[in-house]
């Protein structure tokens, strides 16, 4: 039935006639001659024509087919136009004798196709076979046929079909079976594709299909009087003209549909095929299709469901996902084993598309057994489609469920009798506490008529002392009223409690069986991986059919797609016998002799074309590639698990790759090698190729360009970093923009990193100040002002005076000797020189430095001549009595300048100049930067680092694609929040609106220069904006708690009055800035703020709140805290103002968030010192809490490190973690009065996966410490 293109079909060479003894072997002489004058058919639908058409003089038929319906009607036909017929046992041999082979150089068949049936046209040579067989056919019939080998003829041809009227009925019946037309059929469609094959012109076919559109259009207006014939053929048209590119509107469309419900297989398939193609996933039609699809995959018939899957896949979409996914699961699930592998194949092609669109239907515990199953399977093609679906599972980024869904109905019923058993059980035991109940309010009745009988007593006794009766009286009524009222409360509490029992198991029932998701990670799937890795075994071991052998490559997308699955779980899976077996595969895949490796064939020349062995030579390299990358990326997965010699192999690949001629292999050759060279232990293997990819910086294409900066930038270290900076610094003048910008940013991170001399640092900067200075953007001086600025805890005030000095220096001879500086120097330098300039040598005068500013004042942007008036009035404070009358005039000037911004400014220093006392306290010198800026570099914050394996969700692949090249744009981090608490930003960026001051916000640490994989997002701050996730909006309880994990966020927010908070902590000290901003458009007034004062920590306020703000004004509050000893129950913050003159103040009851966490510090202790530590901790000082996990794993280091401040030990895994930390007060030590008082927190997470459950235990030895710590921690990473 499959037929080779011509130029693949190579007739034997003409040999020596053998002697024929047997029928086969005439047959095998027969075809051979045939094939010479080109007189064999092949193919059903030829082999049928020309049956048709009397040309056939004999038909060789396959016995190997297993189609009934196709030899019924070769037989059929045969018989009507009495044609002989001779069976074959094997269609492959029948195919090598129909010439469907090629014939290698030792003359033998190679990539044999069968057939089912072949028809001779011309016999050619006569000969000894030909005479055989015409002998053999005269004894066997004289019917002229021959069914089978047993050589019996037949007596009565009409013992097949009685009459000729039947055989013509019988050859119909087959046709339409096998949806086969004869060249009579739906003759007006041949009809049809002939006119518009024979118009001449454009504006003749236009014409031609307007008006067979029309007459479609007639006929379906009336579809009572269609036959299924009539409207298959017409939607045959609208398919045609439809392919040719004419718009067809709606035309059709229901005519399409009910030929989808028709029993017959061709008109079926027509309807199908039109619904493929002309319905969209949102059309209201395709709802009409879902019962007839429905049929077909339960029919029976593989046909019509491989039909009914193949529509499925193509449209997809919500309606098919949600009424047809449980069906086709179902055939995976449960019908398996009654399936063929071609159904099979087209239901997981399916479920992936549905799964895509709608991915709420898969469990791990259900589906990975039978994934796993599929994986066993020895079709190619299945294991394609099933690798795929479990591909497209494992690259969405998250797993849910629907419950009942996955399982079949018996499952469902007994999980739903299940849930209705429990909700009874606790139905009675809520009916027990009632029962309960009303016993004691029968106990409490029996007491109360013991009151009352002491009451008559009391009576009798007490008549004579009536003041003393009325006061019992008085007593009794109020003792007896309050014991009805905790009756009625009892009895009230215990049916509230019924009621809510009840309705919590019925919501538990629901969650249940209802559409809730629930997320699995990718271990929830580690079922498939011993399959998978089999299967993956299997390939590279050569067991896979020639016919899916691509240029001698085993299934190279099934051995891509396996690879891929295995990157996507984590190492800690993999148990020793499976790492074992992964590196034997590995190595067999990259240890593959290089004379079996197709090299990428060469470039052809201007004017040369591209022959087909160039092709063929091509197809395979980028085949072999292909699976030779994805086995690098396992390998990189791997990290320290793979075998050492088998990643110097890989890294000897990887350097040849780098001077193949095909560019895409050498771009893959650097992105892998950048991976790769995450590793540290790999770059002894690698060093040696840096030459080369310094080489590949001047390449033609951009992107290998990008990729060979990436790879310098991995390799980079202390012991190269110099040679590597200066060749990129040569590059940079020459380099297009495209790159230009990416260039900057990694010299600079590489030149501050590596650099013994920050000095040399920044001489770097102002070099690429002088190269390129159009790509130097913000954050680079920014980075500058920090490190020239210093950090705490950094080098001696000598040396950072020196560095500061040649800072000046450099900015000060680069504004005097350059006329016309770019906007991006004057910046840094004006700010340099007015922070620094009176370190500057005795040398440069005042007046000098003075005019190195105002000479290029007129050239600046309006932020630069912002930034250029302040460092003029700073180096005035410096030198007041030399520079007064100058800088004094220059700020004159400016009062009259159009801008109004400038014109404020100007008039704010001219005033503020007067007051020499005030004027040194506004300017004096910035102090350092908090230690945390230090380490976490805003420019590295924009690189997009590599991950070291491949296996990305979709998620990430379109959060990558935002922004081109290797880094973010400004203002954008590694990922946008999803709104999850613990994606902490790193706000060490500075403020965008506020060019006249670089001083970036403090953070707390989210990310080094070395650790890309836990990063959070990194935000650009607005003047009065927030970098906190989620903060945005929110209830004030909310918010206060992400502020307590968080360095700053939104406080508090309404439509009048928005609060800010920014807080630093340093050991026991904390300092907190809350901005006030009026978001209204009328004033606040009558804004007061009241802390009051607790004994357990010391308040002070350096700053008064205004009274009243104005529309869009902003102030700040700056608190300063200090822990004195150990609480739960935070400082109040109470806030009151007034919307309008008059109105009733509006009052918040807010909370600080200055919690007992803020004042940790990490302690970096050993598993050798934590263990025995811990353990001695027992008792009142420790506390154990139990609960549903509400953090997962992957989220501890996040909430432990970044929100508690603990530091967490490197032997925490998923199932356990480890973390100590040290809350500072500032008590003194009785003992040590110098010294404050600390106290040393331990603690420690246990998970169980199964049950989804997270103990909490916490140590310190305070037991006041324990408890604060622990309810703390609880209230984030357990669940209520």
């Amino acid at each position: 039935m499959a037929e080779l293109d011509d130029e693949e079909v190579v007739a034997p060479e003409a040999e020596p006639e053998e002697e024929v003894t047997d029928l086969m072997g005439a047959v095998r002489g027969v075809l051979k001659k045939s094939l010479m004058v080109d007189g064999a058919i092949r193919g059903l639908h030829e082999v049928a024509k020309h049956i048709e058409a009397c040309k056939a003089q004999v038909v060789f038929l396959s016995e190997s087919c297993n189609e009934a319906t196709y030899k019924k009607l070769i037989q059929g036909l045969c018989v009507e136009k009495n044609v002989p017929v001779i069976d074959v046992p094997d269609n492959k041999s029948l195919g090598e004798w129909a010439g469907l082979c090629k014939i290698d150089k030792d003359g033998m068949p190679r990539k044999v196709v069968g057939a089912s049936c072949v028809a001779i046209i011309d016999f050619g040579e006569e000969g000894e076979a030909y005479n055989f067989m015409m002998k053999h056919l005269g004894k066997t019939t004289t019917f002229g046929q021959c069914l089978d080998l047993s050589v019996q003829p037949l007596a009565d041809p009409t013992s097949i079909f009685p009459t000729m009227k039947g055989v013509k009925a019988a050859v119909r019946g087959a046709q339409e079976t096998l949806g086969f037309d004869s060249p009579s059929h739906m003759k007006g469609l041949q009809v049809f594709i002939a006119d518009i094959r024979n118009c001449q012109t454009k504006e003749q076919e236009r014409t031609r299909v307007d008006k067979e559109l029309s007459k479609i259009r007639q006929k379906f207006a009336n579809p009572k009087t269609l036959s299924g014939y009539d409207r298959k053929k017409y939607v045959w048209k609208l398919l045609y003209a439809y392919m040719l590119g004419y718009e067809i509107d709606d035309t059709g469309h229901f005519q399409a549909v009910e030929l989808c419900s028709s029993p017959k297989f061709s008109e079926k398939t027509a309807g199908y095929l039109a619904t493929s193609l002309l319905l969209a996933d949102n059309n209201d039609m395709v709802r009409m299709i879902v019962n007839s699809v429905k049929t077909d995959i339960s029919s029976g018939n593989e046909h019509m469901a491989a039909l009914a899957l193949n529509t499925v896949a193509n449209i997809g979409g919500p309606e098919f996902a949600d009424n047809l996914f449980t069906d086709i699961a179902r055939m995976i699930l449960t019908q398996a084993n009654a399936l063929s592998p071609y159904v099979k194949r087209k239901a997981c092609i399916c479920l992936l598309r549905l799964y895509r669109k709608e991915n709420d239907g898969l469990q791990p515990e259900v589906w990975s057994p039978k994934l796993a199953a599929l994986f066993n399977e020895q079709d190619i093609g299945l294991l394609t489609s099933a690798s795929g679906f479990m591909l497209g599972i494992l690259e969405m980024g998250k797993f849910p469920a629907t419950g009942c869904g996955a399982y079949t109905w018996n499952e469902h019923l007994l999980a739903i009798l299940g849930l209705v058993q429990a909700a009874q059980q606790k139905l009675e035991e809520a009916g027990e506490e009632l029962r309960v109940c009303q016993q004691d309010f029968k106990h409490k009745a029996a007491e109360l008529q013991k009151l009352e009988d002491e009451k008559c007593e009391l009576e009798v006794t007490l008549r004579q002392l009536c003041v003393q009766e009325a006061s019992a009286r008085e007593k009794l009524q109020q003792r007896k009223a309050e014991l009805i009222r905790r009756a009625v409360a009892v009895s009230e509490a215990a049916r509230e409690k019924a009621s809510v029992t009840e309705s919590r198991s019925a919501e538990e029932m629901g969650k249940k069986c209802g559409h809730k998701a629930s997320t699995f990670g990718a271990p929830a799937w580690s079922g498939v991986v011993v399959p998978v890795c089999q299967c993956l075994a299997n390939l590279v071991q050569g067991l896979c059919p020639e016919h899916y052998e691509y240029y001698h490559v085993p299934a190279p997308w099934l051995q891509s797609k396996l690879l891929r699955i295995l990157q996507f779980f984590p190492v800690s899976i993999f148990d020793a016998e499976l790492l074992h077996r992964l590196n034997l595969i590995l190595q067999s895949i990259l240890a593959k002799p290089s004379s079996q490796r197709s090299p990428a064939p060469l470039q052809p020349g201007p004017g040369k074309r591209r022959t087909k062995v160039d092709a063929e030579r091509q197809n395979r390299s980028n085949a072999e590639h292909a699976v030779l990358f994805e086995a690098m990326n396992l390998m990189i997965h791997l990290e320290d698990t793979a075998d050492p010699e088998t990643t110097k192999t890989a890294a000897g690949l990887l350097g040849i790759f780098l001077s193949s001629t095909d560019p895409n292999i050498r771009y893959l050759g650097l992105e892998t090698m950048a991976r790769l060279a995450s590793n540290l232990s790999t770059h002894e293997y690698l060093d040696r190729y840096k030459n080369q990819i310094l080489d590949k910086m001047h390449e033609t294409d951009i992107s290998i360009r990008r990729q060979a900066l990436n790879l310098l930038y991995a390799l980079c270290r202390p012991e190269n970093w110099q040679q590597i900076v200066d060749q990129l610094l040569e590059i940079l003048g020459s380099s297009d923009n495209l790159l230009q910008e990416e260039l900057v940013l990694k010299i600079a991170i590489l030149a501050e990193k590596n650099a013994k001399n920050i000095g040399w640092y920044v001489d770097v900067v102002f070099k690429m100040l002088e190269s390129a200075p159009d790509a130097v953007s913000d954050d680079v001086w920014y980075r500058v002002v920090q490190v020239v600025t210093g950090f705490e805890d950094g080098p001696s005030e000598a040396e950072q005076n020196a560095l500061r000095r040649h800072a000046a220096s450099k900015a000060y001879q680069n504004l005097s000797s350059q006329r016309a500086a770019h906007d991006t120097l004057l910046r840094l330098g004006a700010y340099l020189i007015g922070e620094f300039g009176h370190l500057l040598p005795q040398s440069v005068t005042p007046r000098a430095k003075f005019e190195a500013l105002h000479r290029h004042f007129q050239r600046g942007s309006p932020g630069t001549k912002a930034i250029l008036l302040l460092a003029a009035v700073k180096v005035l404070n410096a030198n007041h009595e030399a520079l007064k009358g100058e800088v004094t005039g220059f700020l004159r000037e400016i009062q009259d300048n159009a801008d109004v911004e400038l014109q404020q400014r100007a008039v704010e220093l001219l005033q503020l100049s007067r007051d020499e006392e005030n004027l040194d306290q506004v300017l004096r010198p910035m102090p350092p930067y908090a230690e945390s800026v230090q380490k976490n570099n805003p420019l590295v914050q924009r690189l997009k680092f590599s991950a070291k394996n491949r296996a990305h969700t979709r998620a990430e692949l379109e959060e990558a694609a935002k922004s081109e090249g290797g880094m973010y744009k400004p203002g954008r981090g590694k990922a946008e929040s999803d709104g999850r608490i613990m994606e902490l930003p790193d706000p060490g960026r500075p403020k965008a609106s506020s060019p006249a001051s670089p001083k970036v916000q403090d953070a707390s640490a989210s990310e080094s220069s070395d650790s890309e994989e836990d990063a959070g997002p990194v935000r650009s701050n607005g003047t009065a904006g927030t970098a906190a996730t989620g903060a945005g909006a929110g209830s004030p309880k909310d918010l206060w708690s992400q502020l307590c994990i968080l360095p700053q966020g939104r406080f508090y927010t309404s439509p009048q009055l928005v609060l800010e908070l920014k807080q630093e902590y340093n050991t026991a000290t904390g300092r907190l800035t809350i901005t006030f901003v009026n978001s209204a458009k009328a004033p606040i007034g009558n804004i007061r703020v009241q802390i009051p004062q607790v004994d357990y920590m010391r308040i002070q306020t350096f700053s008064e709140v205004p009274a009243s703000l104005k529309p869009g004004e902003q102030a700040s509050h700056f608190v300063q805290v200090q822990c004195l000893r150990p609480f739960l129950q935070p400082a109040k913050y109470l806030v009151e103002y007034c919307t309008a003159p008059g109105a009733p103040p509006q009052q918040l009851p807010l909370l600080l968030p200055a919690v007992v966490t803020k004042f940790m510090t990490p302690a970096q202790v050993q598993m050798a010192q934590f263990r025995p530590f811990f353990e001695s901790l027992t008792g009142p000082r420790e506390l154990v809490l139990d609960g549903q996990a509400k953090a997962q794993p992957n989220e501890w280091a996040k909430y432990l490190e970044k929100g508690f401040n603990m530091f967490v030990l490197p032997e925490s895994g998923p199932t356990a973690a480890f973390a100590a930390g040290t809350l500072n007060t500032a008590t003194p030590d009785p003992q040590q009065p110098e010294k404050m008082m600390t106290v040393p927190v331990l603690v420690r997470l246990q998970y169980d996966a199964g049950r989804r459950l997270l103990r909490l235990i916490v140590r310190t030895q305070h037991p006041e410490v324990t408890n604060a710590i622990g309810k703390i921690m609880q209230s984030y990473l357990q669940g209520g």
